[in-house]
């Protein structure tokens, strides 16, 4: 038995059913260890970079670790990407890198990079093994590290570290099962009563939504009903509420940017936030400066996303779907409401139907409008849907249009906002959950950066449905500020390219052609299938409140 040998038990007894990786000579030794087991398996994807962001999906999927393994120079400075994703978003991870030898270091030899450096800027902990005594303490300390804080962490190991021969009957190295996740209980009705008094005396109270508020949604829905609250979410917690429930309001605070108009006028109407599962208040309770300007009731699942920047009306920590059917039990009845009035005038005041003929171009026919696609997606996404959405045009479009109405998972880049996410992330999250029917929307931007993974999905037998909107520019990017920095792009055949790849797709040009392409995605297919659809280069998504 080895190093590698215990780093890979250790994991298992975390639970760790997937490591992606890439290989490298100094991390060989942990690739030997997991294609000696069946209980974790290695998916090997094409680039680091898609490494990282598949773990920072699957624990954003899952609320558990995701690992990613790359070796030393290169490999680690490729994965830097989806670890900044992890720990920008607030999800455990647990990143290692290999590095060349210990008495190798230091000289400026092939790959001599110091990760450990590299890394701390976008970690919790970034850390570097230096002896294989020390390594089971530095492993469980990273672990500990990124569950408890949700958090990226980074361990560096040597080669010879982790071949080093270590005897398993040292109690050093035995591996203890997985410690039991500590879960708050639910608090004291005193406490329900403290916070329902600041939800009572309030005048104009939002409801504000965020990804740790996962299986609350209904509660929160019923509790908007009886204090007459708006709700609305940010974009990890698109699909936590029933977005038909005539007190929702939409997304808000996308990729930085306000979301629907609607959301904005809400909370700038709004006196105080109330809000369940959200890690980043700034959003929603301060000015252009980030100077509070709301009250604030902050209630969250557990201590790890504790904010301190901000002035609390009152806190309250524990099961979230618990504290809202308290909540429910000790707040006044309000039905109706200064504001949930205001936002039913605002809604009907702004609400424009979108002109689905929308085109700046004359060839009308060689397009669709991106309000179609989702309409016309938004039929055959059910319960047993998740969405992957990347960034960029594409994810504006989907935020406005894609209407979830069963509670189905949505996984972003959020607050990085690294393209290319979607594809790497249908991958992890199809292998954790293979039963559901996953959804990757991109750009042609976004496809072009990780194109090669459809070889991955194939090698690992995964399928998805992955729909490319394509306008050969970078959309997001050719209208910064309102300026015109026109970015075009030249695209591939993107299907042929998946055919090249052993998998298949449909070409969309025009409206019929989206039926039948979207009836077609929704069959049984082996490997990826891609819906590549033409849009209006010229056609931006806009801030106003849209109807069909």
């Amino acid at each position: 038995m080895n190093v590698a040998d215990y780093f890979v038990d250790t994991l298992v007894g975390h639970g760790v059913k997937h490591v992606f990786a890439f290989p490298g000579t100094p991390i060989m030794p942990i690739f030997h260890s997991i294609d000696q087991r069946t209980d974790i398996a290695r998916i090997t994807l094409r680039h680091e970079a898609a490494v990282s962001l598949a773990a920072s999906a699957q624990a954003k999927l899952t609320h558990s670790l995701g690992v990613c393994l790359a070796t030393s120079g290169p490999g680690a400075t490729n994965m830097v990407t989806g670890v900044a994703d992890a720990h920008l978003d607030r999800v455990p991870m647990l990143a290692i890198t290999g590095i060349l030898p210990t008495w190798k270091q230091g000289r400026r030899e092939f790959q001599d990079v110091d990760q450990t450096q590299l890394y701390q800027a976008i970690t919790g902990k970034s850390m570097e093994c230096k002896s294989a005594e020390q390594f089971p303490s530095l492993l469980k300390q990273c672990i500990g590290y990124a569950e408890k804080y949700r958090d990226a962490v980074h361990l560096a190991i040597p080669l010879d570290i982790l071949e080093t021969k270590i005897d398993p009957h040292n109690n050093l190295y035995q591996v203890t099962q997985q410690p039991q996740r500590h879960i708050l209980l639910s608090a004291p009705k005193e406490a329900y009563k403290l916070v329902a008094n600041e939800i009572n005396q309030a005048n104009k109270v939002c409801i504000v939504v965020g990804s740790q508020a996962l299986g609350a949604g209904e509660y929160i829905e019923k509790l908007s009903e009886r204090i007459g609250a708006p709700i609305l979410c940010s974009f990890p917690a698109k699909g936590i509420i029933h977005e038909e429930h005539p007190n929702y309001t939409g997304v808000f605070g996308v990729f930085s940017r306000a979301g629907s108009s609607l959301s904005q006028l809400i909370v700038d109407h709004a006196d105080t936030i109330l809000t369940f599962g959200v890690t980043d208040l700034v959003t929603f309770v301060s000015d252009e400066k980030g100077l509070q300007n709301k009250h604030i009731i902050m209630c969250q699942p557990d201590f790890s996303i504790l904010n301190y920047h901000f002035r609390h009306l009152k806190s309250l920590f524990g099961p979230l779907d618990v504290a809202v059917k308290q909540l429910i039990r000790y707040v006044k009845s309000k039905p109706k409401t200064d504001l949930l009035d205001e936002m039913h005038r605002l809604k009907e005041k702004y609400m424009v139907p979108v002109n689905l003929n929308d085109s700046l171009n004359e060839e009308l026919d060689s397009f669709v409008h991106p309000a179609k696609i989702f309409k016309e997606l938004n039929r055959y996404l059910d319960k047993n849907s998740l969405i992957t959405i990347d960034v960029g045009d594409n994810g504006l479009w989907a935020q406005r249009y894609l209407s979830l109405q069963h509670r189905q998972r949505v996984l972003v880049s959020n607050k990085l906002g690294s393209m290319g996410f979607a594809m790497p992330a249908a991958i992890a999250v199809k292998l954790m959950q293979p039963e559901k029917t996953v959804v990757a929307i991109c750009g042609d931007g976004g496809m072009q950066m990780y194109m090669a993974e459809l070889n991955s999905a194939i090698q690992y037998d995964v399928s998805f449905i992955l729909i490319i909107l394509k306008n050969n520019s970078l959309g997001r990017v050719s209208r910064a500020k309102g300026k015109d920095y026109w970015v075009e792009i030249k695209n591939p055949n993107f299907v042929e390219v998946a055919r090249g790849c052993g998998c298949d797709g449909v070409v969309v040009n025009n409206d019929h052609d989206l039926e039948l392409a979207m009836k077609s995605a929704f069959q049984v297919h082996t490997g990826p299938y891609v819906v590549e659809i033409n849009i209006d280069p010229h056609l931006l998504p806009s801030r106003t409140i849209v109807g069909y």
